[in-house]
C-alpha cells in the first residue's frame, strides 16, 4: 500500500511538472523568439561594426602611408616639411636659386625612382607655377606626371594636354595652404578609381608648385569583398558627396548613390544622408526591390568618405526562423520525455557532483601548471652572486591573473611584475599569454620602454575581450648596477637604500596600462642600485587586502611591513615577512584578490 501511495505521489508530481513545463514553454516561447531576434540583431551589429572598423583601419593605414610618402618625396625634392597638429602641411622651398633646379628628365627620373621604391603609389604629378620652368614650352605650363596604374611606368607632361591649374588638387592645395585629399577620379585606361593627395610647395610664402600623390582604390575594393558579412551584403565606399568609389558592381563607380534609387544600392533617407555628410556613423532600415535591408555606415575621418554595409534582413534573421522551427520540435519532444528524466534526477545530481569534483581537480592541476611557469630560482654566474631575488604569489582563486618574471640574459637581469584585469580562469589565460610575450620580447630587446611598446601592441592585436594589464618592467645592468625601468600603470615600487633610515616609495611615471591604446609611447626611467639596496614590487592585492571589517591593509601598512622585513637581509625572508603582516591584518578573512610580491636585493 505504501509503495502504491508513493507511485501515485510520483505520478502526480510528474504530471504537475509536465503541466507547469508546458505552460512555461507556451508563455516563454514567444518571448524567447523576441529575445533571440534582439540578440541576433545585437550580434549582427557587433559583427558588422567590427568589419567596418577593420576596413576603416585598413583604408586609413594606406591613406596615411600615401600622406607620409607624399611628404617624404616633397622634402626629398624641394625642402622642409611644415605640418600642423593634424599631420597636414606644406613644403617650404630651401633653395631660392632657380638656376639649380633639376632638368626635365632628371625630375622625371627622380619621380619614377621614388615610385619604384614606394609601390603603394600609382602616380605622382607636380604642377609648377609658370615662372619656374619658362624654358619648357608646354601649352599650360610644365606638369610632369609619372603613373603605373596600367602596370607600366609612363611619363607624361600634363601641361601639353590639359590645364592642370583648373584641377581641384591644384586649387584646393593652394587655397588651404596644406595637404588635402581631393575628390577621387576614374582612370580612363583601366576604369579604376584613383584617390589623390595634394601638397602645396611655397617659395617665400608664395605658390611654387603643387605635388599630387595617387593611390589606386582597387585595393580597398578587394578588401571590401573579403569582409562582406553575408552572401547578399554589399560593401560600398562613398566620397563626401555620395559618389560611389567602391562597389561590387563596377558599373556604379563614380555614380552618385542618391540617384540610384530602385536599382540595387541607394542613399535616399535624408536623415541618413545628413549623418553621413556630417561625418557620423549609424544604421538605418531601408527597402530596395521589395527587399528589406539594414544599412550600416561609418566615416573615414581622414578623407570624409563613408563606408557602408547593406545587409538583407532575410539573411540576417534566417537563423531565427530556423531556430523557431527546430525549437518547437525539440521542445515538444522534451515535454514528452520530461517524466522519464525525473526518474533519473538523483543520478544526474550525483553525476553533476562528480563532474564538479573533476573540474575542481582540473583547476588544481591548472594552478600547479601556472605556478610552474613562474621562476623558482635565479641561476646566476659566480660573478654576480651578490644579487638576491625572490618572488611569491598567492592567488585568490585556484588560478590567478598576477604575474612576475625574472631571468638573466648576458650581463643583465630582466624582471617584471604585472596584474591582469579580472580574476579566475580568463585572467590566468591572459597572464600566460603576457608572460610568454614578455619572455620572447625581452630576449631580443633590452630597452624596457620598447619592451612595453611591443608588448602593448601585441596584446591589442588580439584583445577581443577588452582585457588589460598593469606592469612594471625593469632591466638591471649587473656590470654598472644601473637600473632602467618602465612602468605601465602599475603600483609604485618600494626601495630601501643603504644608509637611509626608512624605506620609501619610488616616485615614477605611471604611463598607461597595457592593452588599451595602440602605439602608446611608453617612457623609460633609470636609477642606480648600490650594494645593500633592495627593491620591492607588488600587486594591489597586497595593499587592498581586507579584514572582516572591510578595512584595507593600505599603503602605509605595506611600507611599514617592508621596512621591518627588509632588515632580515634575505629576499625570501623579507617577502614572507610582509605576507605574515598581511595575514595578521586579515585575520582569516577571505582573500579577494591575488597577492604577488618580488624582492630584488644587492648584497653588501
Amino acid at each position: 500500500m505504501n509503495k502504491v501511495h508513493k507511485t501515485k505521489l510520483f505520478a502526480n508530481f510528474t504530471l504537475w511538472i509536465v503541466l507547469i513545463g508546458t505552460i512555461v514553454f507556451t508563455a516563454g516561447f514567444g518571448l524567447s523568439l523576441i529575445i533571440a531576434r534582439h540578440e541576433v540583431m545585437s550580434e549582427v551589429d557587433r559583427k558588422v561594426q567590427r568589419d567596418i572598423d577593420y576596413l576603416n583601419s585598413f583604408i586609413d593605414g594606406n591613406l596615411q602611408r600615401i600622406e607620409d610618402a607624399g611628404y617624404s618625396f616633397s622634402s626629398l625634392v624641394f625642402g622642409d616639411v611644415i605640418l600642423d597638429e593634424n599631420g597636414h602641411g606644406h613644403i617650404e622651398l630651401n633653395d631660392t636659386d632657380l638656376s639649380h633646379k633639376p632638368s626635365r628628365e632628371a625630375l622625371f627620373d627622380e619621380m619614377e625612382k621614388f615610385m619604384r621604391a614606394t609601390p603603394i603609389i600609382c602616380g605622382i604629378a607636380i604642377e609648377f607655377e609658370p615662372y619656374v620652368y619658362p624654358e619648357i614650352k608646354s601649352q599650360y605650363g610644365f606638369t610632369p606626371y609619372v603613373t603605373n596604374v596600367s602596370g607600366q611606368y609612363e611619363r607624361l607632361d600634363l601641361g601639353e594636354i590639359t590645364n592642370s591649374f583648373e584641377w581641384e588638387w591644384y586649387i584646393a592645395a593652394n587655397q588651404l595652404g596644406k595637404g588635402h585629399w581631393n575628390k577621387p577620379f576614374q582612370d580612363s585606361s583601366i576604369g579604376h578609381v584613383i584617390a589623390c593627395y595634394s601638397i602645396p610647395v611655397l617659395k617665400d610664402g608664395q605658390p611654387f608648385a603643387v605635388i599630387a600623390v595617387d593611390i589606386d582604390t582597387e585595393a580597398f575594393s578587394n578588401k571590401s569583398a573579403e569582409i562582406s558579412p553575408y552572401p547578399g551584403a554589399q560593401v560600398t565606399i562613398l566620397d563626401h558627396d555620395f559618389t560611389i568609389i567602391s562597389n561590387p558592381d563596377k558599373s556604379y563607380l563614380m555614380k552618385n548613390a542618391s540617384e540610384l534609387e530602385g536599382i540595387t544600392y541607394s542613399v535616399t533617407n535624408n536623415d541618413m544622408k545628413a549623418l553621413m555628410y556630417s561625418g557620423q556613423g549609424g544604421q538605418f532600415q531601408m527597402q530596395s526591390h521589395d527587399t528589406d535591408y539594414m544599412m550600416y555606415f561609418s566615416p573615414v575621418a581622414r578623407t570624409g568618405w563613408t563606408i557602408t554595409i547593406q545587409c538583407p534582413e532575410d539573411e540576417v534573421y534566417g537563423g531565427v526562423d530556423r531556430m523557431k522551427r527546430s525549437t518547437t520540435t525539440i521542445s515538444l519532444i522534451s515535454i514528452l520525455v520530461m517524466s522519464l528524466m525525473l526518474m533519473v534526477i538523483f543520478r544526474r545530481f550525483h553525476n553533476i557532483s562528480m563532474k564538479e569534483a573533476g573540474i575542481e581537480k582540473e583547476l588544481d592541476v591548472a594552478s600547479g601548471i601556472q605556478s610552474g611557469m613562474l621562476p623558482q630560482a635565479l641561476n646566476l654566474p659566480e660573478s654576480v652572486k651578490r644579487l638576491d631575488v625572490f618572488g611569491f604569489q598567492k592567488p585568490a582563486k585556484s588560478v590567478g591573473g598576477d604575474l612576475f618574471d625574472y631571468f638573466v640574459e648576458g650581463n643583465k637581469l630582466y624582471f617584471c611584475m604585472g596584474d591582469v584585469s579580472g580574476k579566475g580562469v580568463p585572467a590566468s589565460l591572459y597572464m600566460v599569454v603576457i608572460l610568454a610575450l614578455f619572455r620572447n620580447i625581452a630576449r631580443k630587446e633590452s630597452d624596457p620602454s620598447k619592451i612595453a611598446i611591443e608588448l602593448n601592441n601585441a596584446l591589442i592585436s588580439s584583445n577581443n575581450y577588452s582585457m588589460f594589464c598593469t606592469m612594471f618592467i625593469g632591466v638591471l645592468d649587473m656590470d654598472t648596477w644601473k637600473l632602467e625601468y618602465c612602468n605601465a600603470g602599475h603600483n609604485r615600487p618600494m626601495i630601501c637604500r643603504k644608509g637611509e633610515a626608512e624605506v620609501s616609495y619610488k616616485e615614477i611615471l605611471p604611463n598607461l596600462v597595457l592593452g588599451i591604446m595602440d602605439d602608446f609611447q611608453y617612457v623609460k626611467e633609470e636609477t642606480d642600485i648600490q650594494p645593500g639596496d633592495s627593491i620591492f614590487l607588488y600587486t594591489d592585492g597586497l595593499t587592498e587586502a581586507e579584514n572582516e571589517e572591510k578595512i584595507l591593509f593600505g599603503d602605509d601598512a605595506a611600507l611599514a611591513a617592508f621596512n621591518e622585513s627588509v632588515k632580515c637581509d634575505d629576499s625570501e625572508k623579507c617577502v614572507h615577512g610582509v605576507f605574515e603582516s598581511v595575514l595578521k591584518h586579515t585575520k582569516g578573512a577571505e582573500q579577494n584578490d591575488d597577492i604577488t610580491m618580488l624582492t630584488i636585493r644587492l648584497k653588501k
